[in-house]
């Protein structure tokens, strides 16, 4: 047994350090008020309560301590001392001295056995608070209850409600957002958070999904703050479409709307189109990307016609083919306030070219129209000059990469001999020849209203008789023209750039050419061979190598022609044109070859000069130790 004990003292020491001193502290304290009492222990502010506990009652002593709390206050914290009724009572002769904590009897022991657990305490002196020697103490037990003290008081205190009136907004709004996110069963995003009060959401490619949406959605039902959405690239589908749908009746804020590249598709383009026939404050909208089909420009088409508050609306990298067309065409024609329309990366062309570009005609507003990378080509140009001769508001046409061939350039020319309006012009990257080039600026610097200032024939090969021309006109009038590489008539390329080779054979530059981007002469061969007799026509093999841009003169695709016509019967067979360019690939080889070999002893001839080098520097003498 008193092994047990010594080991829960050791236990317990500093605990008990703790008891003591506070105990120590608190009856020091009151010893002339306690001296004309009885020798019984002096405790402060002591509430005595008895417990009975099987035969052993025991007493609980309290003693209230004074804690500082870190911005909190002063807080009362209480310590229950607790001590057995077993005990026998302290004499009160002289010859003990007073203060020392009495040692228990066996009396005491046989008591503690019988109990269940009864515990022994230490009893403190009035005086000085001296204990007994530690032997002593070995024999005791001590028991504390630290209580009267709630734990949540230690806990950081509630934020106080805000009081400035822009606080108090962004708080209604985070706690909307928060209550969505709660309902839907989401995560909170601390971005949307902190961009509850700014102008414009800008989010992209967050993959934000259509369940996220529609909590920010529901979030700016009745923001005051955020005028612009751009949720480009979120996978927001067809349900992110509709949550929108629902959120534009009931804000009169948002003007601006991007939501490309989110695959709303059929669903989405006719949910948005219910709700933007009518809206009257959206102003700008995007939804390029969205998988739309054919016969899902019928409702891209009631927003263009019915909705007389929008300004910009793009649509490109869609796939809008030729019925697409035929759906767009009247709604362009009916429309008279929207300023800029994107249809390009789309597949317009045939009577749904046509369509498009005979709704310019009637059309009163459109400022910038973009059309890139569809297919008008010969019929969608001609109508469109008839278009430019009657339209007197479009500023910027963009026909990048339509298959715009010289004839179809001429029915552009002759409608804009008329136009009136025309800024910019872009025709680049189509197989236009010098000579078509120069015949365009030709057709500007005669054309008496013309207001052309910006000439794009990007990757466009020109002439020197075009720059010419051209520093010519820019001394009278603006005009800015970017062009792809310069050459001299009849001769090869003059000036390296891009997809451009520094060659007089036009043979070589038609195989690098297709060898740097690709292209394989016999597919190209074959496109037009339709009856699989193995010839084709020089005319159809000319119509080819322009469309894929070849760099060449009209000088040398003449001179290309002639080479692989060998009989001159105007047909070029599919076995001449394999010989040609199997010679050419040997003709590669050889040189790549020679190349090799060149380059091999070059680095042979380095490697030898610099063994030369080392081996003269190793050899020269070290004139401080010969002098040494």
């Amino acid at each position: 047994m008193a092994d047990d004990l010594g080991q829960q003292k050791r236990g317990k020491s500093a605990l008990n350090r703790q008891t003591s001193s506070m105990s120590r502290t608190s009856c020091h304290s009151r010893t002339s008020s306690c001296a004309s009492k009885k020798d019984v222990p002096c405790i402060s502010k002591q509430n005595s309560a008895k417990q009975t506990n099987g035969n052993i009652s025991r007493e609980l002593t309290r003693t209230d301590t004074q804690v500082n709390i870190k911005g909190m206050g002063s807080k009362t914290a209480t310590l229950y001392l607790s001590q057995s009724h077993s005990k026998v009572k302290l004499p009160s002769s002289p010859e003990r001295p007073r203060g020392i904590i009495r040692q228990k009897t066996s009396s005491d022991t046989s008591q503690q056995t019988t109990g269940t657990r009864s515990r022994q305490t230490t009893f403190m002196s009035q005086d000085n608070g001296f204990s007994e020697p530690t032997k002593l103490k070995r024999d005791l037990k001590r028991e504390f209850t630290f209580t009267g003290y709630d734990i949540m008081e230690d806990c950081d205190p509630p934020v106080p409600l805000p009081t400035d009136p822009e606080e108090i907004e962004r708080h209604g709004y985070v706690n909307v957002y928060i209550n969505a996110c709660k309902s839907l069963g989401i995560t909170p995003v601390t971005f949307i958070v902190n961009s509850l009060m700014a102008p414009k959401l800008v989010m992209r490619s967050r993959s934000v999904g259509s369940k996220a949406a529609r909590a920010i959605f529901i979030a700016l039902v009745g923001n005051q703050r955020i005028c612009g959405l751009d949720l480009e690239d979120n996978w927001l589908g067809a349900e992110g479409a509709s949550a929108i749908a629902e959120l534009l009746p009931q804000n009169n804020l948002i003007t601006e709307i991007n939501i490309s590249e989110n695959r709303i598709g059929g669903d989405g383009i006719r949910a948005l189109a219910e709700v933007m026939q009518d809206n009257q404050t959206v102003r700008k909208l995007n939804i390029s990307g969205s998988e739309l089909h054919d016969h899902d420009a019928k409702y891209l088409a009631e927003i263009i016609e019915n909705n007389v508050w929008l300004r910009e609306l793009r649509a490109s990298h869609n796939k809008f083919g030729e019925v697409g067309g035929l759906y767009l065409g009247p709604a362009i024609a009916n429309n008279d306030t929207l300023e800029l329309l994107d249809l390009s990366w789309n597949h317009l062309r045939r009577q749904g070219a046509q369509a498009v570009a005979a709704g310019l005609e009637d059309n009163g507003g459109l400022l910038m129209l973009d059309l890139s990378w569809n297919g008008l080509s010969r019929a969608g140009c001609r109508t469109l000059g008839l278009s430019l001769a009657e339209n007197y508001t479009l500023e910027h046409l963009d026909l990048t990469c339509n298959r715009v061939d010289a004839i179809a350039v001429g029915s552009l020319l002759e409608g804009l001999r008329w136009n009136e309006s025309l800024i910019t012009l872009r025709l680049g990257q189509n197989p236009i020849t010098p000579d078509v080039a120069l015949l365009i600026l030709k057709t500007v610097e005669k054309a008496p209203n013309s207001v052309l200032r910006e000439l794009d024939l990007t990757d466009v090969v020109v002439d020197e008789e075009f720059v010419t021309s051209l520093k010519t006109m820019q001394q009278k009038r603006v005009l800015r023209a970017r062009t792809g590489p310069i050459i001299n008539k009849g001769e090869g390329i003059l000036t390296q750039d891009a997809g451009t080779f520094l060659t007089n054979n036009p043979m070589q530059a038609m195989f690098d050419f297709m060898n740097e981007r690709g292209y394989r002469v016999i597919d190209l061969f074959k496109r037009y061979d339709t009856d699989n007799s193995h010839t084709i026509s020089t005319q159809d093999f000319t119509k080819g190598l322009l469309n894929v841009h070849l760099p060449l003169t009209v000088g040398q695709l003449e001179e290309l022609v002639s080479q692989l016509d060998s009989d001159k019967d105007g047909k070029i067979e599919l076995r001449d044109l394999t010989e040609a360019e199997t010679n050419h690939r040997r003709k590669m080889f050889r040189r790549k070859q020679k190349l090799a070999v060149k380059e091999k002893s070059s680095n042979k001839k380095r490697t030898k000069a610099k063994t030369r080098k080392k081996r003269g520097l190793d050899a020269t003498p070290d004139f401080d130790s010969v002098l040494s």
